[in-house]
């Protein structure tokens, strides 16, 4: 079997593990280890969602990555490339990621951390 496909899918499977904890079970407010903006640090339920959503983002991502991954294998591409595509597609999700759930947080909820109204879904 190809190592470049083992470490993908095993990477690929590891963002999704970790999206999976933090959808299911995201840590408590203020935590070390989640998504800490200061919007989401308004108010305990900005952090739980905003962790939520995280963990939905990182499942896509992830899936996406390991897709990715088994096309570039398939086709033959060097490992050098397939590492240098990882890391622009890493920054990519990095970057994508902020800004999806800064633009969650922002229809959902007030600078203070109250739910707006017209956003129970």
């Amino acid at each position: 079997m190809n190592n470049n496909l083992v470490l993908g899918v095993f990477l690929s499977m590891v963002f999704f593990t970790v999206g999976v904890k933090y959808n299911v079970n995201p840590l408590s407010y203020g935590s070390r280890f989640g998504y800490s903006s200061k919007r989401s640090l308004a108010s305990n339920e900005t952090w739980m969602e905003a962790n939520t959503f995280m963990g939905k983002l990182f499942m896509v991502f992830s899936l996406i990555f390991m897709i990715i991954i088994v096309v570039l294998v398939s086709f033959n591409i060097s490992f050098n490339k397939i590492i240098l595509g990882s890391v622009f597609y890493l920054f990519f999700v990095s970057r994508s990621i902020y800004m999806l759930i800064e633009n969650y947080l922002k229809r959902r909820f007030f600078r203070d951390g109250k739910r707006r109204p017209n956003s129970l879904f």
